[in-house]
């Protein structure tokens, strides 16, 4: 497959809320990728929330004035992420565990 490189340009709080959620699902997946276990996994979760989810949330309430402004910006910011987080999936589901 042939690809190409494009620089975008989108706007700041949206383009750090969308990686800041896109990095929680990938710790969610990482961590429960064996079965949910509370004492091992949620100490990870927690961690992410704080690390990644915190700091990407200051400012959101900016979002909305971004979308006026930008909406193709805006729903590129997530559509990203989204890109991003699906690249990590599996490309067939593991088999289930017994």
């Amino acid at each position: 497959m042939e690809t190409t490189t494009v620089q975008v340009t989108l706007p700041k709080e949206a383009a750090e809320l969308a990686e800041g959620i896109g990095k929680f699902v990938l710790a969610v997946r990482e961590a429960t990728k064996d079965g949910f276990q509370v004492g091992q996994d949620l100490p990870v979760l927690i961690t992410s929330a704080m690390a990644d989810l915190i700091p990407a949330i200051q400012g959101a309430e900016k979002i909305g004035a971004e979308f006026q402004l930008s909406k193709a910006g805006v729903v590129m910011a997530f559509a990203l992420t989204g890109a991003k987080v699906a690249d990590m999936w599996p490309a067939t589901p593991a088999a289930p565990q017994a």
